[in-house]
């Protein structure tokens, strides 16, 4: 199998799981589907991490306009809100169809990080669980139980509170073992809940990497999560 049907197949995996996820009627129901990607390029990338058994609160302000070389993405339902990101140095977005997922609405590759023919990326998805989550702090739930029933092997090491242009959000950093790849996967997920006139929605930024890791990774990633703006 390819490096790049790998990258494809393991990190889409995690977009798809938390997309289905949200989406099921049930909390955690549905089964990801790796089959339902094509061979395009990629997902998710790494995880910088550090367990807290007494997470502390951070904020993350709304830039009043978008930052220099930032990328506005929008999901093919217009109810949903507007997120941008300001991707780092040598990340480069995916032209290519990543999952038949309508809420995966796009995909970060960093081709100079790649290690042990797997290349370390991002997918953003956003999904409408309006009526399927009573709350923000329910629909934060799901993201955290979807990762834990969804992905073999996964273990987290850690979740921090955020506030994400206003709305309630977490950070949470974990590994687990991909089939498609046969080692250990990091990942770090920044979902955010966000209420607007049309419903209820659930932004998820998922970043994922070897653990072979290059210098500054960590630092990148987190200025990724840490660029999201939601409008």
């Amino acid at each position: 199998m390819s490096t790049r049907m790998k990258t494809a197949l393991a990190l889409a995996t995690v977009g798809i799981a938390l997309a289905a996820g949200c989406s099921s009627e049930e909390s955690g129901a549905a089964q990801a589907d790796p089959a339902a990607t094509t061979s395009a390029a990629a997902s998710s990338s790494t995880a910088s991490s550090s367990t807290s058994s007494a997470p502390t609160s951070t904020t993350t302000s709304a830039a009043p306009t978008p930052a220099p070389g930032s990328v506005t993405l929008t999901s093919p339902d217009p109810r949903a809100p507007k997120l941008t990101v300001t991707p780092p140095a040598g990340w480069t977005q995916s032209t290519e169809k990543i999952s038949e997922s309508p809420d995966l609405i796009g995909a970060f590759l960093v081709n100079d990080a790649r290690a042990n023919d797997f290349t370390p990326n991002t997918t953003i998805v956003i999904s409408n669980i309006t009526g399927k989550a009573g709350s923000k702090e329910e629909a934060l739930a799901l993201d955290k139980k979807t990762l834990s029933t969804q992905l073999a092997g996964y273990v987290e090491t850690g979740t921090k509170p955020l506030t994400v242009s206003g709305s309630p959000g977490q950070r949470i950093t974990g590994q687990w073992t991909s089939p498609q790849v046969g080692s250990p996967l990091l990942v770090t997920v920044t979902s955010v809940a966000v209420n607007n006139d049309e419903g209820l929605f659930l932004v998820d930024l998922v970043s994922q990497s070897t653990q072979t890791l290059a210098p500054g990774w960590e630092q990148a990633v987190q200025s990724f999560h840490e660029s999201l703006v939601i409008s």
